[in-house]
């Protein structure tokens, strides 16, 4: 799923993309397991979502020079995912229950996952089809605008029969939280970083916690992109505005999961994050 939103037709980059999301209040993300790969976008309003989701299914470009960049991410992903004991447990549960040879075998590991453009166009082409998909979607819009937007932005070239009356489905809710650990021989180093806020400022953001947030949204994505993008030293990483006790002891915290060869980078992007007016961020 990382591939396909490198470019398309209406995104010539992923900024692009970013932009079109901020633009429309739109939250957006992906994953891809054994058995299916899942895009999730929510939003105020229906339109923008159908068309982000019409560009990354069924028109993404995937170019072979952005590609290899993102393949670096995903093995980092990978990587830090091995940290995960919960996780790892799941994934050989997994590959007893219904790895080759009684059912899927598994594609690949994080050192083998290096693929070209040419392997995930094909993939792409041969995979992301209507037939090959469920559309779910949940909130304030009917099945009718959904339909309209999915005609006019998926433009489904097959005789898809979709339902006629809404069915309705009970809230379901299935999982749990399992507490993570660090093996001691692991590749990854957890590097946080608190910066405490001055009462005065706490207050400042206590008469206007919505637009501190969205700020804050933003300066994590910046964040984010730079360690991953421009420094390339990390799948993960971002900022968020710690509230969640008394004003007096609210930070802004900085988080990300590197190699332990680059906690100075990582100290000095959070540093340059932080220090930066608010002209920094105009788009």
């Amino acid at each position: 799923e990382h591939a396909v939103f490198l470019k398309t037709p209406l995104f010539p980059d992923k900024s692009a993309m970013r932009m079109h999301a901020r633009e429309n209040g739109m939250y957006r993300n992906a994953n891809t397991h054994y058995t299916r790969t899942l895009h999730v976008t929510e939003a105020v309003d229906a339109e923008p979502l159908v068309r982000h989701l019409g560009e990354v299914l069924f028109r993404a470009e995937i170019p072979d020079d952005a590609t290899e960049h993102e393949m670096k991410a995903v093995r980092r992903e990978a990587t830090t995912k091995l940290d995960d004991v919960s996780l790892v447990h799941g994934v050989a549960q997994e590959f007893a229950m219904s790895g080759y040879p009684y059912g899927r075998r598994v594609i690949g590991y994080h050192d083998r996952l290096n693929f070209n453009g040419e392997q995930l166009r094909a993939a792409y082409e041969s995979e992301y089809i209507m037939g090959a998909m469920a559309v779910v979607a949940v909130g304030a819009a009917s099945p009718d605008e959904i339909y309209a937007h999915i005609d006019r932005y998926f433009q489904p070239n097959l005789n898809t029969r979709m339902p006629s009356s809404t069915t309705l489905v009970p809230p379901t809710h299935a999982g749990d939280f399992v507490s993570g650990y660090v093996m001691p021989n692991s590749p990854n180093l957890h590097l946080a970083v608190n910066y405490p806020l001055p009462a005065e400022f706490a207050r400042k953001v206590l008469d206007d916690l919505p637009r501190y947030r969205i700020a804050t949204s933003v300066m994590s994505d910046t964040t984010f992109q730079t360690l991953r993008e421009e420094k390339g030293i990390s799948y993960n990483g971002g900022v968020e505005l710690g509230t969640h006790n008394h004003p007096n002891a609210w930070s802004f915290n900085g988080s990300v999961t590197t190699d332990p060869v680059n906690v100075a980078i990582a100290n000095q992007v959070f540093d340059t994050v932080m220090r930066a007016g608010g002209d920094a961020y105009s788009d």
